[in-house]
């Protein structure tokens, strides 16, 4: 299934990111801050944008078929790696290389935006959209991918956010069409 047209990204606009020195202590106190239960969410979430979303529809028997949110997140990495080649963010790590990073076979494209942050914004809003009555558990669960990798010292705050927000431009846009049908 085709989720999104051909040149969809000419259609989004994000803005610029902040200066990295602005961001760079928020990333700091984040991974300072991080507990056990943040690095084993990050650790789940690596490999898997929408650990977490996946987990909250088993534990409430929402179901899917096999393989349609990965189908969705490569739909979607097209549209986030053109954004991600336009404004080519350094991560945290090259600005500061001291910082307290966990390990991640994922991290090796540019910072702004979010990749995962916008994955799983979108998974979330599609799930939201079917089980509307689970919308606040939903984000809360997808929210915990995009965060978590500014606690894992992988984004600034920013990338986040503007992940959350690529997330949401791209849910607009989204094609609609029953899943497998």
């Amino acid at each position: 299934m085709e989720f999104f047209r051909k040149g969809l990204e000419d259609s989004i606009t994000l803005p610029p990111h902040p200066s990295n020195e602005d961001e760079i202590q928020e990333v700091r106190n984040a991974v300072t801050n991080r507990t056990a239960k943040d690095v084993e969410s990050i650790k789940n979430h690596d490999r898997v944008p929408f650990y977490a979303i996946q987990k909250y529809c088993e534990d409430n028997g929402l179901i899917f078929h096999e393989g349609e949110f990965k189908d969705l997140i490569y739909s979607a990495n097209p549209i986030i790696g053109h954004f991600k080649k336009q404004f080519k963010r350094k991560r945290p790590t090259e600005i500061d290389p001291k910082l307290n990073t966990l390990p991640s076979q994922t991290n090796k494209t540019a910072s702004y935006p979010s990749g995962h942050a916008a994955q799983s914004r979108l998974v979330a809003r599609y799930v939201e959209e079917k089980f509307p009555e689970h919308g606040e558990g939903i984000l809360k669960a997808g929210n915990e991918c995009g965060w978590g990798r500014v606690q894992a010292g992988f984004h600034y705050p920013s990338d986040y956010h503007i992940g959350n927000l690529l997330g949401e431009k791209m849910f607009i846009f989204m094609n609609r069409e029953d899943y497998g049908s």
